[in-house]
Formats: structure tokens, C-alpha cells, sequence
């Protein structure tokens, strides 16, 4: 089930991670601040685009360095819509389209949206 295309409920995220869904949530990926989900009508919905399918769907590192820059300042729906939105810091890219790129400009334009900095 989804709530928007690439995202997917926790059922889902522990079929691909090949465990069960009372272990995922036991160690949950989202307290540890590696992954966010976005809530919606009693559900948590998680990026698929943050998971790498290289490494059994675990999240990618970038994700967990970018949610520490945006702890305390933005919601998980925040979040989302900055991940999805073109962003001029990475020329005209979208965040969850550059992930698996070289990290410092994605990680430069996170800083800059972390200090309020305007993009065009």
C-alpha cells in the first residue's frame, strides 16, 4: 500500500529488509533516526527511494545525515516534500533523485534549507 508513488508501509519495507515486522519495529529505523515515514490514516508510509536495494533495502547513509540536519526543524511530511521538490542547489534536481550521487551537494543544499537559505 502506498500513499504516494515510492512510498511504501512498514509490511512492505520488512518483506524487502527479509525480516519480520516485530523485529523492524522493535529496532525501529525511524527512532534511530536513519528513515523517516510520513503518517497517514494510521499508517506509517516509508520513502522507498531513501532504502538501497544494493545493500538489502537497508537506508542509505545520506538519509540519516540529512534528517540530523533537519531534526528539531521539520516534520516528517516536511521532509518528504523537501526530498521531492527540484532544488537549485543541486541544479534543478530533486533530493531523492541524487541520493545515490556524491553526497556533498546534497548534503549543501540540506545545510542551506536547514539555515533558511532561499533556492530558486
Amino acid at each position: 500500500m502506498t500513499v504516494s508513488p515510492g512510498t511504501f508501509t512498514i509490511s512492505f519495507v520488512s518483506k524487502r529488509l527479509d525480516t519480520s515486522i516485530k523485529r523492524l519495529k522493535r529496532r525501529t529505523l525511524q527512532r534511530l533516526g536513519q528513515i523517516f515515514a510520513i503518517h497517514h490514516n494510521g499508517s506509517d508510509y516509508y520513502p522507498l527511494y531513501a532504502l538501497d536495494p544494493a545493500n538489502g533495502y537497508r537506508p542509505l547513509p545520506v538519509v540519516a545525515d540529512i534528517l540530523r540536519l533537519f531534526a528539531g526543524s521539520k516534520d516528517s511530511w516536511q521532509v518528504a516534500l523537501w526530498f521531492g521538490s527540484v532544488n537549485s542547489y543541486l541544479s534543478g534536481k530533486r533530493p531523492q533523485d541524487v541520493l545515490t550521487e556524491a553526497p556533498e551537494p546534497l548534503l549543501r543544499a540540506a545545510r542551506a534549507e536547514a539555515e533558511g537559505l532561499q533556492h530558486g
